[in-house]
């Protein structure tokens, strides 16, 4: 369960079968890695709800990036699919809704995640980096099959981040405000 005090009333289901990737630094010979890291992923099960944006934004082409924090998106989800969003920023709005009608499975919640750098303290308006804040992340379209055992992907994705996450792991608490409860 996750909620905010932007707005946020979120319920993921994670799936059995996929597995969580950590994103920690370590790089291994032959492979890259986004810096700074701090990341924990997987592609849910399930996601049904209201999550507010109000962190950054990006995707794979990087044409939407840029901080939400005056501007936050409402996006409302039931079955995994993106099924409403609203905001203020109404050009945005209409470039999300223009890709996600143009590129299969991009409505779907592709990856669930979150931040583990505990050395970041605020979003910086780049969504590599945003992603790594302590909080909850989600992103529409690609799953990395590959690596999270999920059965569907999106050639593309949108990538969308919040500060001060409120996180119940199964009715435990584990965030409060942005910070994690246990070590």
């Amino acid at each position: 369960k996750i909620k905010s005090s932007s707005g946020t009333d979120l319920l993921v289901r994670c799936e059995a079968r996929h597995r969580w990737v950590e994103y920690s630094g370590v790089i291994s010979p032959g492979t890259k890695a986004n810096l700074p890291a701090g990341e924990l992923v997987t592609c849910p099960g399930d996601v049904t709800g209201v999550y507010v944006a109000d962190g950054s934004i990006g995707d794979a082409d990087g044409t939407l990036a840029g901080l939400l924090t005056r501007s936050p998106l409402r996006l409302e989800f039931s079955g995994g699919i993106l099924r409403k969003i609203e905001g203020r920023d109404l050009a945005t709005i209409k470039r999300i809704e223009t890709m996600v009608r143009r590129v299969p499975q991009l409505e779907r919640v592709g990856l669930v995640s979150f931040g583990t750098n505990v050395g970041m303290s605020d979003v910086v308006g780049d969504i590599f980096t945003d992603q790594k804040l302590p909080s909850f992340h989600l992103s529409l379209g690609i799953t990395f099959p590959e690596k999270t055992g999920a059965r569907w992907t999106a050639p593309s994705w949108i990538a969308f981040t919040q500060v001060g996450s409120e996180i119940d792991l199964d009715g435990v608490p584990a965030m409060r405000g942005g910070r994690y409860l246990f070590s």
